[in-house]
């Protein structure tokens, strides 16, 4: 059945007032479907680093850097992100992720000259994801935002899936140069469409919490409010750190050679999808606490495992456990912070969990990618690993004092 027939979807679009509302929120999904899928193409990054000369730790270095872009606006850009149409923003958004994705492609030897294109790629994704991601949850129904972003962040993996599968046989056909020049022009393809929003006016100016509230943008965010920041770096890790360097180990270690890497980037990407779209209820109600404590101890397990797999079905099966599981820790954390956080600061919660999975997706690469000895990848799995479980253990420990639904005792 289509994505767009789904029963689920179509009540969904149902609870909008309006039919502009439901179209551009429709045009979002779109929008992101399409920037999504580079993403998914860029998973072949540091496979591209060491294929050009480069080590597993300037790749961390580079991934870190790409961060810079998101860190910027987070601290010192919320002004400038509220006052610019938001058609502006993806737009600019559009166009770096262009030129960075051809930079590389006409990059085929290692070069610190790579870290000026990673900026480029990540204020690629600081102006267009963000400003996308704003967009979905300020055009749904107040009492069905977390459900937009679930939807949203569903077409987003979507991308991947396809962008990771198809990147497997852009690197046959035509290596790297093909798989980030196809990837650019993929993306200046976005443009007319882009043009197309913009002289409709589809997306209109939609102003932060901050100036709404008049000022409150100087306020704090609470104490709950930052563990749960450091929690989405942790699920951030979880999910970019494997995603770049689990297709390095499999190509690496003599154990796995042979073993396609399809076989972990589709499966994971296709669990994560098919998870949240057939089973996001279960982090709603009374038993939200407990299948988090499930999720959160199963990615745990399934980080363990995964470079120990040694077999095709073997791997395959703990990265359908790790896609899975990851899946609906995102959206549960993103949904219990927007709902701890005061009106008046969730735009300022927003760039800052922007900027918190960014740190998650690449700025724990360089600290990770330094246990990393003699192609053994094994203890970067096993701290990302005991990190993640020893952040959420304090986390789940902040929500049982303050009495929150995600850790109620369930019935």
């Amino acid at each position: 059945m289509p994505f767009t027939q789904s029963p689920k979807l179509i009540r969904f679009l149902n609870t909008f007032v309006t039919v502009q509302q439901r179209r551009r929120y429709l045009l979002i999904l779109a929008l992101g479907l399409g920037y999504s899928i580079n993403i998914g193409l860029f998973y072949y990054f540091a496979q591209y680093v060491l294929a050009i000369g480069g080590t597993a730790q300037k790749a961390g270095i580079l991934l870190t850097a790409s961060m810079l872009p998101t860190l910027l606006l987070a601290i010192a850009g919320g002004r400038f992100l509220a006052r610019t149409h938001p058609f502006v923003l993806i737009a600019l958004g559009v166009a770096a992720g262009a030129c960075g994705r051809f930079g590389m492609a006409w990059t085929d030897r290692w070069t610190w000259g790579l870290l000026g294109w990673c900026v480029i790629n990540g204020l690629s994704y600081a102006l267009a994801f963000s400003t996308l991601l704003r967009i979905a949850t300020e055009v749904a129904p107040p009492a069905h935002k977390a459900e937009a972003v679930s939807y949203y962040t569903l077409v987003i993996q979507l991308g991947h899936v396809l962008g990771s599968f198809f990147g497997t046989y852009l690197l046959v056909w035509g290596g790297f140069e093909l798989l980030f020049g196809l990837s650019g022009f993929f993306l200046l393809a976005l443009l007319p469409l882009l043009g197309w929003i913009g002289l409709r006016q589809e997306l209109t100016v939609l102003p932060m919490p901050e100036q709404r509230q008049g000022g409150a943008g100087t306020a704090a965010l609470s104490r709950e409010i930052w563990l749960a920041l450091l929690m989405i770096v942790a699920i951030g890790a979880a999910n970019g750190v494997p995603m770049q360097f689990m297709p390095v180990h499999l190509r690496v270690s003599p154990a796995t050679a042979n073993i396609p890497v399809p076989y972990f980037l589709t499966a994971a990407t296709l669990a994560i999808v098919a998870t949240r779209f057939g089973f996001a209820r279960l982090m709603d109600g009374a038993q939200q606490g407990l299948w988090f404590r499930r999720f959160l101890i199963t990615l745990g397990l399934s980080l363990l495992a995964l470079p120990f797999m040694r077999e095709r079905w073997s791997l395959m099966v703990a990265a359908i456990a790790y896609g899975a599981s990851y899946s609906l820790l995102y959206p549960s954390i993103m949904a219990a912070a927007m709902h701890a956080t005061p009106l008046e600061l969730r735009g300022k919660f927003s760039a800052w969990a922007a900027l918190a999975l960014e740190m998650g997706l690449r700025g724990l690469a360089i600290p990770l990618t330094l246990l990393v000895v003699d192609n053994r990848y094994w203890p970067m799995f096993v701290a990302l690993a005991l990190l993640l479980l020893l952040v959420g253990s304090a986390y789940q420990r902040q929500q049982y004092r303050k009495g929150n639904a995600l850790a109620q005792p369930d019935d």
